[in-house]
């Protein structure tokens, strides 16, 4: 884990169990921080989806891999990125899913993808080489 005086950077492997190990460094980077709770609590629900999303789906195996989270606090946002080597995956050009449908009769699955889109302002994605890239812009107020 590196952490400077406003960016948190660490590498987690594709285990859930890592999940933990990065909410406790997360939590402690964003407690020295002035983030309002909602921004914080935006934050932390953001990277836990977005990395089980990764972890559940990203990759085709079941051997070890890194993911690359980076915390960002800067004076309006804090921006999140997430570099893995898993199968590509643009986030972005995922369904929307039918909320208004009741609960037993709707598909399972993209519920985690739309909270992020409705917490965050800005998303993107792009990948380079065997690498998905994410970036997710969330309001510091």
């Amino acid at each position: 884990m590196d952490c400077m005086a406003n960016t948190l950077a660490i590498s987690i492997e594709n285990q859930i169990a890592e999940l933990a190990r990065l909410s406790k460094a997360l939590g402690l980077f964003l407690d020295s921080h002035d983030l309002s709770p909602k921004a914080a609590y935006a934050v932390d629900l953001t990277i836990e989806e977005l990395l089980c999303n990764v972890i559940n789906h990203g990759f085709e195996d079941d051997l070890p891999h890194t993911i690359d989270v980076t915390v960002e606090v800067e004076p309006q946002a804090v921006v999140l990125r997430i570099e893995d080597e898993g199968r590509e995956f643009n986030p972005l050009e995922a369904p929307e899913p039918d909320v208004k449908q009741p609960i037993e009769e709707r598909e399972i699955g993209g519920l985690g993808i739309h909270l992020v889109r409705d917490m965050a302002y800005s998303l993107r994605y792009d990948r380079k080489g065997e690498r998905n890239r994410l970036e997710v812009r969330i309001g510091t107020d």
